[in-house]
C-alpha cells in the first residue's frame, strides 16, 4: 500500500462525537489527547522528498507515513518536513513484517494450489528475516534509532497481508507493541487494514483480513480503502459509494469480534483501551 498520497487519511481520535457520514472526504473529529500525534492529522503516504513536502503542505498534509523509515536528522528531507510542520509515522516496522511474511509464504505457508501464483510476493525478497527473533531484533534496532527523533510520532506496523494466512502476525504484533512501549513510550502502533470502495449496496472486504488485530498489538486502526478502478478510469469512481456506509460498519464489526469496541454514537470510531482511532480515507 504505497505511493505518494495514494490515500488521504483523517485521524479521528477517541472521545469523538457523532458526525454525519462523509460524502467524499471524511471530516476529522475528536478531542482526546494522544501523545505524539495531533488530535486531528491529515496524513499523506510517502511524502519522501523535499519537493513532495512542499506540495503536501500546500494540500494540508500534517503527517506522512514513510515506508523507508524516518529521515536522518539534519538530512534535506528532515529539514523540509520540519519546515512545513509535517510529522512522521515510521512505517519501517510494517516493512520488516512484510519480509517475514513473504519468507513464510515461500517456506511454511505457501499459497493454496488454487492460486495461480503468490500474489503477495513472487520471490523471497529478504530471506534473512526468517523468524520472529530476527523480526524483533530488527524492530528493536529501528526503535532505538528513532528514540531521539522527535519528529517521529507513531509507527505503522501492519500493512497488506495474504488472505490465505490470516492472523499469523497477531501475537507477534503484541510483542512489537511491548517493544514500542519500552523503547519509545507515547508513540502509538497503527495497524493497517485495506478494503475496496464498491458500488452502493456492495461490500468489498474480507473479514479474515482483521485477524491480525488485537487490543494488545494495535493502538490505532488504519483503514485504507481503495477505488478498484485507479487513475486510468477516474470517471467510474462516480458510481462508487464514497460514504462507505456499508463498508465501514462491516470492517468495524470484524474488529469488534476480535476485541475492539465501537464508541457509542459514531459508527466507525474504534476504541480499544486507553486511546483509539480510525483512519478513514479516499483515493486521490
Amino acid at each position: 500500500m504505497r505511493g505518494y498520497l495514494a490515500l488521504v487519511a483523517i485521524l479521528a481520535v477517541a472521545g469523538c462525537t457523532a458526525a454525519q457520514p462523509p460524502a467524499v472526504r471524511p471530516e476529522s473529529v475528536g478531542s482526546a489527547q494522544m501523545p505524539g500525534l495531533q488530535n486531528h492529522s491529515t496524513i499523506g503516504f510517502s511524502v519522501d522528498t523535499p519537493k513532495r513536502a512542499g506540495k503536501a503542505a500546500g494540500e494540508g498534509i500534517s503527517t506522512t507515513i514513510l515506508y523507508d523509515g524516518s529521515p536522518a536528522p539534519k538530512s534535506a528531507l528532515e529539514a523540509a518536513l520540519r519546515a512545513h510542520s509535517i510529522d512522521v509515522v515510521d512505517a519501517g516496522i510494517s516493512g520488516i513484517l512484510f519480509y517475514w511474511e513473504c519468507h513464510r509464504t515461500h517456506t511454511v505457508k505457501p499459497p493454496p494450489s488454487s492460486y495461480s501464483q503468490n500474489y503477495y510476493c513472487r520471490t523471497d525478497e529478504d530471506p534473512h528475516v526468517k523468524n520472529e527473533a530476527v523480526v524483533l531484533r530488527d524492530v528493536t534496532t529501528l526503535l532505538e534509532r528513532d528514540a531521539d527523533r522527535k519528529y517521529v510520532v507513531a509507527y505503522w506496523v501492519l500493512d497488506d497481508w495474504p488472505g490465505w494466512d490470516p492472523g499469523s502476525a497477531r501475537e507477534l504484533l503484541a510483542k512489537i507493541h511491548a517493544l514500542i512501549v519500552a523503547k519509545t513510550p507515547g508513540r502509538p502502533a497503527i495497524c493497517g487494514f485495506g478494503a475496496g470502495v464498491a458500488k452502493p449496496g456492495k461490500v468489498n472486504w474480507d473479514p479474515g483480513t482483521a485477524a491480525n488485530y488485537s487490543n494488545g498489538g494495535c493502538d490505532i486502526v488504519g483503514w485504507y480503502n481503495y477505488s478498484p478502478f485507479g487513475r486510468r478510469h477516474p470517471s467510474l469512481g462516480k458510481k462508487l459509494d464514497w460514504t462507505m456506509k456499508d463498508l465501514l460498519p462491516a470492517m468495524a464489526g470484524s474488529l469488534e469480534n476480535l476485541g475492539g469496541h465501537l464508541k457509542t454514537g459514531h459508527p466507525w470510531a474504534l476504541q480499544n483501551r486507553p486511546r483509539a482511532t480510525v483512519v478513514l480515507g479516499r483515493s486521490v
